[in-house]
């Protein structure tokens, strides 16, 4: 190795050792507000989720009693079967 290679190679690891100096004093100075951002975001995304789940939940639940109500003709909505109108009903059939 000639000593031009030697003091290119000297370059470089100052210069790398100054970049992750950088790097260590932008994350001291910068941690708690990135530990927050990512807290705030993860916060964020949970109450989402649970909006998400409470709309989806009174929509299906909206939508079950309207299919139940309207799947059914009136006549059957009106009045339910007693069971002695069931057993003429079997009486007359059988």
């Amino acid at each position: 190795m000639k000593v031009r290679d030697a003091l290119i190679l000297a370059a470089f690891i100052i210069f790398l050792l100054t970049v992750g100096a950088l790097a260590v004093l932008f994350l001291i100075k910068y941690l708690p507000l990135i530990a927050a951002a990512i807290l705030a975001l993860i916060i964020i995304v949970v109450i989402a989720r649970i909006l998400i789940w409470a709309v989806a939940a009174i929509a299906g639940a909206v939508g079950a009693v309207y299919f139940a109500l309207r799947s059914q003709p009136e006549e059957e909505l009106a009045e339910p079967i007693r069971l002695e109108d069931a057993r003429e009903v079997g009486e007359e059939e059988g």
